[in-house]
């Protein structure tokens, strides 16, 4: 998934939290990437300038071994956990 399009899921997330899969690795950016270092794993949060969007944007990166935790989680927390497709996880009903 490309940046721009990252940005637009962010932009309209309300009361999601999204992951983005790049390569072996999964990453949550943006309001995302803070909620899930709150609410899921304390992971750094990082940030950098993106020069294709012009802008400063924050992320985390885990490995795929972490998403079992998280589903557990999400469930545990009454959240819903839904895989939109390969790439791209939702968890929904986070206040």
């Amino acid at each position: 998934m490309n940046t721009e399009d990252i940005i637009k899921f962010e932009n309209n997330a309300g009361n999601e939290l999204h992951l983005f899969r790049d390569r072996l690795f999964w990453q949550a950016w943006e309001r995302s990437a803070f909620l899930f270092s709150k609410i899921f794993r304390k992971y750094q949060v990082h940030h950098r300038f993106v020069q294709k969007v012009a802008q400063d944007l924050v992320w985390l990166g885990f490995p795929k071994t972490v998403l079992k935790d998280v589903q557990m989680t999400a469930k545990q927390k009454a959240f819903s956990y839904e895989v939109l497709d390969d790439s791209h996880i939702v968890i929904k009903g986070i206040l």
